[in-house]
């Protein structure tokens, strides 16, 4: 399946975001010919075999607290030890973090919480075109419960976006929305700063980043990242040109913890311009969630008209699961969900109803990828199954 990854020469002026790793102190569609590649990187051939699943949560549907239940594709994982497989049906559940309530109108004094949502998932292999009401039932989803957090205050932060971690040599990485000044970690007592890399982002065709929403941990080195346009159901735009799980590699790349470029007076670019001494990561473009035939074998479009069928505008997070079939073992599951900004026509926001004008439901996609290169188990030993 082809990415719509827009060629980025060397002479171009870029979008560079900053990825920060941190040391933890403690704690089918039928299958594709396997000749069809999607990305190379790093000499190995990465394949993605298309959309396997499809479900969504009304945009008014309301949770255990009253509230309209929404943003929750803002961050998302899968709960520890829930992951189970039986003859060819996936069961689980996700935790979701929202970044925030209905603010649309303004700031809203939302309280941080984590939703659970279980979900029973029987991938869809075939060629032919489902309803969009037989689609969803390839991902039922049904939610649980609401654990309402703490709350602090907290400094603004300024482009953190994307958080991932490798389960086998507890590295953390985080990844900036877009580029920005660069910063460390304020505690050294419990985390130190071990590598810091620039990410050439994608643009398009007006050279507008294509931000990143999400990094998920593939392998050594090896990332997803998902970025994307704004546009979609939920946008005054309908038709969006760039959502994708991409790939990219630090390996060969410069990495600038601890030299001139964590100063403000050196800027690792000027006017977009890399600073050459830096060799930036190796992005690949991948994974494409707007693929036209993709999106109508589970009744979905992009573009008019602005329907319930209408892909999503926010797609913000990652979650990966093995397939755990012999004849392929580098294949895996990946899960994405859109942050729909809480859009209802009949929604509650801190116990008072509002309308939003449209209704934006919570959409969730699942995708079959083959992934070479991930660390036996390391999947497994992330969602708490190994």
């Amino acid at each position: 399946m082809e990415s719509s990854l827009n060629a980025m020469g060397s002479s171009s002026i870029l979008s560079w975001a900053v990825f920060f790793a941190l040391s933890l102190g403690v704690f089918s569609l039928p299958t594709p010919n396997p000749t069809e590649v999607s990305a190379v990187l790093n000499g190995k051939a990465y394949i993605n075999k298309g959309f396997v699943g499809f479900g969504l949560i009304p945009s008014n549907f309301r949770e255990s607290t009253g509230d309209t239940l929404g943003g929750i594709g803002s961050a998302m994982t899968m709960k520890l030890g829930t992951w189970k497989a039986s003859r060819g049906v996936y069961t689980g559940t996700f935790l979701a973090h929202p970044d925030r309530g209905f603010n649309v109108d303004g700031t809203v004094d939302y309280q941080a919480r984590q939703h659970e949502i279980d979900f029973v998932f029987r991938p869809y292999t075939g060629a032919a075109n489902l309803t969009f009401a037989a689609a969803q039932q390839t991902l039922q989803l049904k939610y649980k419960k609401t654990t309402l957090l703490v709350e602090r205050n907290n400094v603004k932060t300024t482009g953190f976006e994307g958080l991932t971690i490798d389960p086998i040599n507890q590295v953390l990485y985080a990844l900036l929305q877009s580029a920005t000044i660069q910063d460390g970690g304020d505690d050294k007592s419990t985390s130190r700063l071990v590598g810091e890399w620039v990410v050439p982002l994608p643009q398009n065709s007006k050279n507008n980043t294509l931000a990143a929403s999400e990094v998920h941990f593939v392998s050594p080195g090896v990332f997803l990242a998902l970025s994307r346009d704004g546009n979609g159901r939920g946008d005054d735009n309908d038709e969006s040109k760039y959502k994708q799980a991409d790939l990219f590699s630090i390996e060969g790349a410069t990495d600038i913890h601890g030299t001139k470029f964590d100063e403000p007076t050196h800027p690792i670019a000027v006017a977009g311009v890399l600073d050459p001494s830096i060799k930036p990561a190796t992005y690949v473009g991948f994974a494409n969630l707007i693929d036209p035939v993709q999106l109508a074998r589970f009744g979905l479009h992009n573009g008019d008209p602005n329907d319930p069928t209408l892909i999503d505008d926010k797609w913000e997070s990652l979650v990966l699961a093995p397939v755990d079939d012999p004849a392929f073992p580098d294949d895996y599951f990946l899960f994405t969900a859109a942050d729909n900004d809480f859009l209802s026509t009949n929604g509650v926001s801190l116990g008072v109803p509002f309308n939003a004008g449209l209704d934006v439901d919570n959409q969730f996609l699942v995708l079959r990828l083959t992934l070479p290169g991930i660390p036996k188990g390391s999947v497994q030993r992330a969602i708490g199954v190994l």
